[in-house]
Formats: C-alpha cells, sequence, structure tokens
C-alpha cells in the first residue's frame, strides 16, 4: 500500500441545511408554506406529484422535506417518506396531513418520518418543527461526515486498524493490515483476537491490554510492541497502539464498548536494531579478545624465547631438555589459540589478493570430501562464473573447513552438504547494507547442511568466541569466532539461517574486486648468516625487549634498545646512517612504531624495518607491507623465524619486495 497517497475527505453539502422540499397537492397550502419559510430564511422548493418530489430528493440536498399524506397519482405520501429513507436519509421527513389517524402517524414514523403537522397549519408550531428538523438534519449530516471520514482513513492507514468488543472479539478490521497478516477482512471480523497470536495473547498477561478491557478498563492511550503471527504463522513485530471506546452512559460516567487500536509493522527495524546491537556486541567482544591477545602474545613471546635460548645451552642429554620443550609445546599451543582471537578481534595483519571465488571453492572441494563422513552427499553449485574478491585463500579455506566439519558433526548418521556460489548486488537501505556492507556487486557464499539445525538462543550466539554446543574436550568455540572475524576484516559479512531440526544454511558475502585474478607464492628461503648489522629494537615492555635483544646479541647483532618510538627517535635521529634495521613494535605509547619507521624512513629510505606486534588494533593499516625491505611478524614470536626474517630483510635487495 502506497502511504505517500493523498487521502481525499469529505466535507458538508453546502447550505444543505437551509434547503426546504415541500411536496402537497394544495396549491393554497403550498403558497403559505412557502412564504412562511422564506421568512424565516430558508430556501424552498415545491412540488405537486410524489414522483416528482422524488426526482427531486435524488437530485438535490435538502434539509427536510414536508410531505402530505394524500397526493394525486399513484405515488403517495408515504412512498416519498419510504423514498427518501432509502435513498436521501438524512433528510429529515415531516408529514401533514388534514385527517390524522393514528394508524398514519405510526406508518409514517415506521418508515422514517421524524415529526407530524396537522392541516390547517398552527404557523409558530410549524416554524418550530422545522427548525427542529433542520437542527436535526445538521447534527446527522455532521455525523455521517464524521463517520465517513473515519472510513477513509481506517482504509487508508498503511498498518493494521481494528475495533474490538470487551469480549475481546474484532468488529472492525482494515483491509490493508488483513493484507499484511495475509488474511481477508471476513477471515478475521467476529474472530478472537487470539487468533493472531495463540501463543503469546492465549494469557491474560503480555498483550491481553492491546485487545480487551475486561479487567480494569483503559482509560488512556498506550503503546507497546507486540508480536503478531500471520496467517502462515510466521512471528512479525508490531508497534501498536490502543485505547479504549466508550459511550455516556449516566452524568458523569461511561461504559466501556471495547477497543480501537493502530499498529505498524516494525519487523525490520527490529531486524536492523538487532544486528546493530549485535554488531556492537561482536566488537565489543573482539576489543577485548585483542587486548588480551596483546598481553599474551608479550608474555608467550619471553616464555618462548626464553625456553629456546635454554634448550640451545643445555647438552643434548640434560634431562631439563624435556621440561624445555614441554614448555615450548605449551606456547606454541597458546600461542595458536591467542591468533584465533586476534583473528576474531580483527586486528591481525592479512594479506589478501584477487581470487577467483569459484576456483577457489571447486579446488577445496576435494579436501572437503576427505573431512566429511562419506555418508555425506557432498555437492557444489557455481554460480559466481568469474567474479573475484580481495582474500586471503588460505583464510577463506579455513572459514570453509570450519564450516564443513560443523555440519559434518550435525549429521551423524549422515546427510546433504551442499556449497554454491552467486553474484548479487547490495542496495542502499537493505539489511545487508545496515549489516555493514558497501553497495554494489557482491559474491554469496551459502553453505548449506541438512543438519539438527539450531535454536533461535544458539542461533544467536553461535559467532560468540568461546561459545560452543560440544561437549568438554571436543572443540574450544572458537571456528565460528574466528570465521566471522576474517570476514569482517575483508569488508563482508556471515550469517545464518536455521530452524532447530531443519538444518543450518550459513552465508557469506564477499565484495567483488575487479582486479585481475593472482596465484598465491610462497618464498623460499635458504640458510641465512650470522649478522654483524646493528638493530634498533623498539619495545615498550620489558621482558619482551630483553628477550629479544639477548636472541639477537647471539647472533652478532649489535643492540641499540628503547622503550618507546620518542626515546628511540631522540637516540638515533642524528646517526641515522648506523642504523640497518628497525625491530619495532606497533602499538607504543607516545609514538607508535608505524610513525617511527616513517620519520626514520624519511631520514634514511634503504632503512630495513620488522614490525612485531601481539596487537595491531587500528595501526596495521599503516604497516607499507609492500615497499621495499619492510616485514612484519605476529607475536608470539617463534625465535628461529625472527631471527630468519631479520636477517632476510637486511639481504634482501632494495628494490625487490617481500
Amino acid at each position: 500500500m502506497d502511504d505517500t497517497r493523498g487521502t481525499a475527505l469529505h466535507t458538508l453539502p453546502a447550505q444543505a441545511e437551509q434547503r426546504v422540499l415541500v411536496v402537497d397537492d394544495d396549491a393554497t397550502v403550498r403558497d403559505v408554506l412557502h412564504d412562511v419559510l422564506k421568512v424565516s430564511g430558508y430556501e424552498v422548493e415545491l412540488f405537486e406529484e410524489g414522483d416528482a418530489a422524488i426526482e427531486a430528493l435524488r437530485n438535490s440536498s435538502f434539509g427536510a422535506a414536508l410531505v402530505d399524506l394524500t397526493l394525486p397519482g399513484r405515488v403517495q405520501g408515504l412512498d416519498v417518506i419510504a423514498c427518501a429513507a432509502e435513498e436521501a436519509p438524512l433528510v429529515q421527513c415531516i408529514v401533514m396531513t388534514a385527517q390524522p389517524t393514528l394508524e398514519t402517524a405510526v406508518e409514517a414514523l415506521r418508515l422514517g418520518a421524524v415529526d407530524y403537522v396537522s392541516k390547517p397549519v398552527d404557523v409558530p408550531l410549524f416554524q418550530e418543527k422545522v427548525r427542529k428538523a433542520l437542527e436535526r438534519h445538521r447534527l446527522a449530516s455532521e455525523n455521517a461526515l464524521i463517520r465517513r471520514n473515519f472510513e477513509t482513513l481506517f482504509e487508508a492507514v498503511p498498518g493494521i486498524v481494528w475495533f474490538m468488543t470487551q469480549d475481546g472479539v474484532f468488529r472492525r478490521f482494515n483491509e490493508e493490515g488483513a493484507r499484511l497478516l495475509g488474511y481477508g477482512v471476513d477471515e478475521l471480523v467476529d474472530q478472537s483476537y487470539k487468533v493472531l497470536s495463540p501463543r503469546v495473547m492465549s494469557s491474560e498477561g503480555d498483550a491481553q491490554w492491546v485487545f480487551s478491557e475486561r479487567r480494569t478498563g483503559m482509560r488512556a492511550t498506550r503503546r507497546r510492541d507486540v508480536e503478531l503471527r500471520d496467517k502462515d504463522g510466521v512471528a512479525r513485530r508490531f508497534e501498536i497502539t490502543a485505547t479504549g471506546a466508550y459511550e455516556p452512559e449516566a452524568p458523569g460516567s461511561k461504559r466501556a464498548l471495547g477497543t480501537f487500536g493502530v499498529g505498524w509493522d516494525i519487523t525490520e527495524q527490529v531486524h536492523l536494531e538487532e544486528q546493530l546491537h549485535h554488531a556492537q556486541k561482536m566488537d565489543a567482544l573482539g576489543r577485548l579478545a585483542g587486548g588480551v591477545a596483546h598481553d599474551f602474545n608479550n608474555m608467550l613471546t619471553v616464555v618462548a624465547s626464553n625456553a629456546r635460548l635454554l634448550r640451545s645451552d643445555l647438552p643434548s642429554d640434560a634431562p631439563e631438555r624435556e621440561l624445555v620443550i614441554e614448555i615450548l609445546d605449551a606456547s606454541e599451543r597458546a600461542a595458536a589459540l591467542t591468533q584465533q582471537l586476534l583473528t576474531f578481534s580483527r586486528k591481525q595483519v592479512v594479506t589478501a589478493q584477487p581470487i577467483e571465488i569459484d576456483r577457489l571453492v571447486s579446488d577445496l572441494d576435494k579436501m572437503l570430501g576427505r573431512v566429511i563422513d562419506e555418508r555425506i552427499e557432498l555437492s557444489f553449485t557455481p554460480g559466481a562464473s568469474a567474479a573475484r574478491v580481495n582474500v586471503d585463500p588460505g583464510q577463506l579455506e579455513q572459514i570453509l573447513l570450519n564450516l564443513a566439519i560443523n555440519a559434518r558433526d550435525s549429521m551423524p548418521g549422515g546427510g546433504r552438504l551442499s556449497v554454491a556460489t552467486r553474484v548479487m548486488q547490495v542496495e542502499e537501505g537493505t539489511p545487508l547494507h545496515a549489516a555493514g556492507l558497501s553497495s554494489g556487486d557482491h559474491v554469496e557464499i551459502a553453505v548449506s547442511d541438512s543438519g539438527a539445525g539450531m535454536s533461535e538462543e544458539v542461533r544467536a550466539q553461535v559467532f560468540e568466541p568461546f561459545f560452543t554446543t560440544k561437549g568438554p574436550r571436543k572443540g574450544t568455540g572458537l571456528g565460528l569466532s574466528v570465521a566471522y572475524g576474517i570476514v569482517k576484516q575483508h569488508r563482508g559479512h556471515i550469517d545464518v539461517e536455521s530452524i532447530e531440526g531443519g538444518g543450518s544454511t550459513f552465508r557469506i558475502w564477499l565484495p567483488v574486486t575487479r582486479a585481475p585474478a593472482t596465484v598465491p607464492t610462497r618464498r623460499i628461503t635458504e640458510s641465512l648468516r650470522l649478522g654483524g648489522e646493528t638493530v634498533l629494537l623498539v619495545e615498550d615492555e620489558p621482558m619482551v625487549r630483553r628477550s629479544l635483544k639477548r636472541a639477537l646479541e647471539r647472533q652478532d647483532y649489535v643492540v641499540i634498545e628503547a622503550s618507546d618510538g620518542l626515546e628511540a627517535l631522540a637516540m638515533v635521529e642524528s646517526s641515522i646512517d648506523k642504523i640497518d634495521v628497525l625491530v619495532t613494535d606497533i602499538i607504543m605509547p607516545n609514538l607508535t612504531g608505524p610513525a617511527l619507521a616513517k620519520r626514520l624512513r624519511s631520514l634514511k629510505p634503504a632503512l630495513r624495518v620488522v614490525f612485531i606486534s601481539g596487537y595491531a588494533g587500528d595501526e596495521h593499516g599503516e604497516l607499507d607491507l609492500g615497499a621495499p625491505g619492510v616485514a612484519y611478524m605476529q607475536k608470539p614470536l617463534q625465535l628461529g623465524a625472527f631471527l630468519d626474517l631479520v636477517r632476510q630483510v637486511i639481504d634482501i635487495p632494495e628494490e625487490e619486495e617481500l
């Protein structure tokens, strides 16, 4: 229904209450009545026969009609009154007769007459009767106008409008409202309000006030959000405004008749608000997870680095080596956990490249066949043609693998797992746009299973870190939260549709890129020689700084250490030529690592830089990793890999990119 259209309201016919019709076969009576009415200020039309009077009633507006009961021809006065009651019901008919009887008076009143005048006419009494008849016409016309305008507005509202009795039965329901709920008007009228929400409204609780006043009576307009169910049983949210309808009962009191109400469908609005709330909650959880990961990564760097140095110092047959190895194993497992937290928080540094999505999913299809149960039927329906998305292919493969494993676990007895792709357009104002997707073309990847599905409560928490429905020791609860973080960091969106007992469908949307597709490559490193160069080590965490300095010095590097960017700048700004490589944390007080690197490379463009971080925060966008001699390593650092990276950054030709 177009709620922007104009609504035409009715108005009163001009001067209808001042016009009087007179029908009488006596010319003298007609002339006398004409003169009396004209003196009173009324406009008069005179008729001798009933059929002419009826035609005038059909084609003109009158406030009152003075009708003689005995007329020439076949149309008599009672016929005129009956026709007026049917075709001009607002006209107030007054009977005139020279031979009044009780029977004729009763019949005239039954047909619609409002008063009776005997001939010969008592002029003052006649004038008073006409005045009262025209006043009744005015009031009836105003009431009819109100009713017509009410009907117009009742049907014009682009929502639901109803009137309900005290017993909770619909007596009126607008056509548009019935259509919104999938009903015809006749399917709701004379039905209990419970037909719209048998689950929520079957009790005397939450929504009873909206539709009935059986308990306390509603003395004021009230508003509430209510869940109604349409004819198909689908729940929809409405903002309902309801008020009681009354009629006067005695001086100073009134009797409640029922309830008028109007409701607006806010299902989409509520959905968007829930999406916003969920996004805000996930963002807050991401910040918390990122902060925790930052602290853990610093501590794990110290633990792992010192453990590796200790292992290298111990003889191969020393009994303590086994303890050191267990420390290293535990630190690696903890490092994997913190990496998952960073992925969820969307603060890890990723290297994205244009990938043809159908080719990637098709290549992964063989791997999926190996990890799922042979009783599960696997299918792939490509529909994205040559569309490309800018992603880290390894991370996207990780997402699809996690989804496949979750689907497998939900179908222990076998079932169907399907992966489908397509290109779709996201438009402004749609739920996907509100969820954070930019407008334009996106690739949709749908992973569907015929498994157990999930309840609404589970579905609402499925992307939260550490939430799992699996038993103890059967999962960390980070798989889907990691998927959420990866997709969000690639400017995409992920959501799930699921019905308990009816399977699940995870949908991933990623923006299409026009850049040409690339094939991932990996650099093969050779054994690297020992150091001898000067390293500027900038790290605000003392234990981490001491651990890295100790490891670098064992490789024969000269290490200059600083606790933050400003201290480092002050120490080497005048002697920058002596520095061969900058190793710096990203997040530091006073001056961040990227800002420090920019300042120093402006003084020495050939300066090599290795960024390290346990939590890159919002600074990862400032890392110029495409520049020659610039690299990045995620904490907790593996000591050997870190030393190799420092050596590699120093040795790589300046024109080559890492």
